[in-house]
């Protein structure tokens, strides 16, 4: 899985070329909706899902809390929490 389309085809090409099978899978896991249906259309090709692997993570911006905006709060928060929450939560059977 990628949040970038053009990225994720060019890894699926790779695997390809090489011989492998890929199923590119484009999902912010910060956003419930296309990370549920990443994660369906996963477990639909394969059947189940074995592992998973919650390593998305930002290191946000780097300075003092009072300096710091809401916004840029949020983001790192959604990312580095609330997506493992979220890919977590809809890869259960």
């Amino acid at each position: 899985m990628s949040r970038t389309p053009a990225e994720i085809e060019k890894v699926a090409a790779d695997i390809e070329r090489t011989g492998g099978a890929a199923l590119p899978l484009a999902a912010d896991v910060a956003d419930p909706v296309p990370l549920e249906t990443a994660i369906e259309r996963l477990d639909a090709a394969y059947g189940r899902i074995d592992i998973v692997a919650a390593n998305a993570g930002v290191n946000g911006v780097r300075t003092s809390p009072e300096d710091l905006s809401l916004k840029d709060w949020d983001y790192a928060l959604n990312i580095n929490l609330r997506g493992i929450f979220l890919t977590f939560k809809y890869d259960q059977p």
